[in-house]
């Protein structure tokens, strides 16, 4: 197993970054290896899509898991003997330990919100 993260905490609304997110018109801006993207009906769990990356074969992905209430959700592509899992998601920073010094620049704001994308591909391959 694979597995790579990334994650940034920035103040936004996160209403405007889930509609971001779950709408795959932007993809491509988001990721200059995907063309286009396309899904049959609503974001949600069960529902089938694809992928067309820049200069590659078109990869179709199924969504495994959708939960708008807690801002994530989670595709998988099927690949040659082994599975690549796109997580997104979106959570409300950890509180600051109370016993930490934190100078008042890294203290979080109360519009702060983690982003994350996580790869993990697993499989013989």
């Amino acid at each position: 197993m694979s597995e790579r993260s990334h994650s940034v905490t920035a103040a936004v609304d996160h209403r405007v970054v889930w509609e971001h997110w779950t709408n795959t018109d932007h993809w491509p801006a988001d990721n200059p290896l995907v063309a286009k993207a396309q899904i049959n009906g609503p974001l949600a769990k069960g529902a089938v899509g694809i992928v067309y990356p820049v200069g590659g074969r078109r990869q179709g992905f199924r969504i495994i898991e959708a939960d708008q209430q807690n801002h994530r959700f989670t595709i998988r592509f099927a690949l040659l003997l082994a599975y690549l899992t796109v997580e997104f998601s979106l959570e409300r920073p950890e509180p600051a330990d109370a016993d930490a010094e934190a100078s008042d620049a890294e203290t979080a704001s109360p519009h702060d919100w983690v982003l994350t994308h996580k790869l993990i591909i697993k499989g013989p391959a």
